[in-house]
């Protein structure tokens, strides 16, 4: 049935503590990167782990399976390894892994879902807090052993159809063209050209359809003197957008009879659509000097230019 091979895990950091080795699975190698991301140096460090664990009684070429990482395949060092091992190094080619790939079809996925279920329950035993390295490593370690199987391991080799060799296992819409990306870029006359060389040009700009245009402007009809006083007073008022201060003052846009005549209604001028004359009404103050003006004015003048005061005897 075969053994797994060594595991390769990267901290970031620049050494490796003691305390992380601690309850490591067997064949599990525990290495420090300054980002925490896989290198050519700690790819050929692995190779060699690798080379090491091989059976040497097994004189037939062996067969490693990779992606197409740049410490995989830009590696010199680690090919010519793995060439004096008479191992073959053969990579999927680019976005086929979650096809071709068992590890990726079966293990790794398996994994996950271990590895989520460990996490889940490490928050609730710890009310959320990070785990440590020595922690990390010892949930790893319990979601690796419930992944690492031979039944998922044959899965993997059977869900993509290396072994048994099976062709149809890959469904046709693997095979379908990719479905395009619609991106919008913003593309200057001068950078158009070189755009077009690499076969992104812009988006055809489609004409606007032709807007409705405003109401023709006419020219203003002669106003009568009721409609030039009533517009003056409506404009006094603030409420310039009326039917009769919208012909003083020629704008088309006009408001509609029922919002005229509602700001008609609250500033008082019932009847200013209609083009009336308002006169202010007189104080309180004026109206008993204007009642006895009016009574001085109705007596009759006598010959010498004095008011004739009823009843009086002529002298």
């Amino acid at each position: 049935m075969g053994v797994f091979g060594p595991l390769l895990i990267v901290f970031k950091g620049k050494r490796v503590k003691s305390e992380w080795l601690m309850n490591v699975p067997e064949n599990v190698m525990i290495k420090c990167s300054d980002d925490g991301w896989i290198n050519k140096g700690l790819f050929l460090e692995f190779g060699k782990k690798f080379v090491s664990w091989l059976p040497k009684t097994d004189k037939r070429p062996h067969v490693l399976l990779m992606d197409g990482h740049g410490s995989h395949v830009f590696n010199l060092d680690f090919l010519n390894l793995m060439k004096a091992n008479n191992v073959e190094v053969f990579c999927f080619p680019p976005h086929t892994t979650h096809w071709l790939q068992p590890a990726d079809k079966a293990v790794f996925k398996t994994f996950k879902t271990e590895w989520v279920k460990e996490g889940l329950k490490f928050n609730k035993d710890t009310a959320g807090r990070k785990p440590s390295k020595v922690e990390f490593i010892q949930l790893f370690k319990k979601a690796w052993e419930k992944a690492a199987t031979i039944e998922v391991v044959q899965g993997g080799f059977r869900g993509t159809g290396m072994f048994p060799w099976n062709p149809r296992a890959i469904p046709d819409v693997a095979y379908y063209a990719s479905a395009a990306t619609e991106r919008l870029y913003e593309i200057s006359s001068e950078n158009n050209e070189s755009c077009s060389d690499v076969g992104r040009q812009a988006e055809p700009q489609i004409p606007a359809e032709p807007q409705a245009s405003a109401e023709p402007q006419t020219a203003a009809e002669p106003l009568t003197s009721a409609e030039l006083q009533a517009a003056s007073c409506i404009r006094t008022t603030g409420f310039s957008r009326t039917t009769n201060c919208s012909r003083a003052t020629n704008s088309s846009r006009t408001t509609d009879f029922s919002r005229a005549a509602s700001c008609s209604r609250t500033t008082g001028f019932s009847n200013k659509e209609r083009g009336y004359i308002f006169k202010p009404k007189s104080t309180p103050s004026q109206e008993p000097l204007n009642q006895a003006q009016a009574q001085a004015d109705s007596i009759p003048l006598d010959r010498t230019g004095a008011h004739a005061v009823p009843g009086a005897a002529s002298q």
